[in-house]
């Protein structure tokens, strides 16, 4: 039995094509934003990464659509499945409900 991920890169390349666009766009928009974050102030540099990042959260998207598919196609062959779901789809919320909502929890623990 394979992994997941060694199922996906050996089998489907435009699915880890599309995953490997969105890293690159990842490292090019915290390049951008570590170059210089006084730029963010020309409206043409916002636009710039607001176009990184949208590649990013387009190329990812489409990335976790298509690996989620062909793992759960072929998830008898595979000696992982629910555990690569399980990090494909939880992590990515997980991250935002902490970033976002711990400082909404902290700021009401402030306020009492």
């Amino acid at each position: 039995m394979t992994k997941s991920a060694e199922m996906l890169v050996n089998n489907h390349r435009v699915v880890s094509g599309l995953c490997s666009l969105s890293l690159i766009f990842f490292v090019a928009a915290f390049s951008l934003i570590l170059a210089n974050e006084y730029a963010f102030a020309i409206p043409a540099v916002q636009a710039v990464v607001a176009l990184v990042f949208g590649g990013i959260m387009l190329f990812s998207l489409c990335g976790m659509i298509a690996a989620t598919y062909h793992v759960i196609r072929q998830r008898t062959e595979l000696s992982d499945p629910y555990m690569f779901l399980a990090i494909t789809w939880i992590l990515p919320y997980l991250g935002i409900s902490i970033l976002l909502g711990w400082p909404n929890i902290v700021r009401v623990i402030k306020r009492t």
